[in-house]
């Protein structure tokens, strides 16, 4: 995880070095003890920090939906304390955003799974591998922000649908609505031959 400190962290240090600046400039030491408790919310937050140990898991709702559907997808977390997290999934090509905010926050308490959903809509047929997301987490002083990617793509495969352009196609031209065998490149139809009879 990378490691970072959070805006709370750089305001109380700034407070802290503040007071007894202040205190010297204007002589007045009651500001150096006013400022005093944000050093010791720093300090003390600091040697607790530790980096989280955070699992998350992904699993698509459907494996095969239609171009234009809602694809849903499962993100579980686990943390082994309390966390401030901020999930945002990546988009794939030719898949957008269904609706709301594309980073979801949660907070997250040891040992207790959390279920995050996230709904994408593919917008063009073909295979989509859906699942890798940014995960942001802050500890409960939020003095210090971890943060990774965590990859658990699924794969999804995107149907076409069939519109007013599938009329006359040779799907609905076949006897039974059913399309016809594709033969694969370089290689002619089969045809099946019968054997000779002699005659008389």
């Amino acid at each position: 995880m990378t490691r970072r400190s959070t805006q709370r962290l750089r305001l109380f240090a700034v407070l802290a070095l503040a007071g007894p600046a202040l205190a010297l400039g204007t002589g007045q030491p009651e500001l150096a003890v006013m400022t005093l408790p944000f050093g010791v919310a720093v300090v003390l937050g600091l040697l607790a920090v530790r980096e989280p140990r955070l699992e998350v898991e992904a699993r698509v709702a459907r494996e095969r939906v239609l171009e234009g559907d809602d694809l849903a997808i499962e993100l579980d977390l686990l943390a082994d304390a309390e966390l401030s997290a901020e999930i945002t999934p990546h988009l794939p090509a030719r898949v957008e955003w269904v609706e709301g905010d594309r980073r979801s926050s949660v907070v997250l308490h040891p040992g207790e799974h959390h279920r995050v959903d996230v709904v994408l809509r593919p917008t063009q047929w073909g295979p989509r591998w859906v699942g890798a997301v940014d995960v942001r987490v802050t500890d409960g002083r939020g003095m210090v922000s971890f943060s990774q990617t965590v990859d658990r793509r699924q794969g999804a495969g995107v149907a076409p649908t069939r519109g007013p352009a599938d009329v006359g196609s040779p799907r609905s031209s076949s006897p039974g609505g059913r399309r016809p065998a594709l033969t694969p490149p370089g290689r002619g139809p089969r045809v099946r031959r019968s054997a000779r009879v002699p005659a008389g």
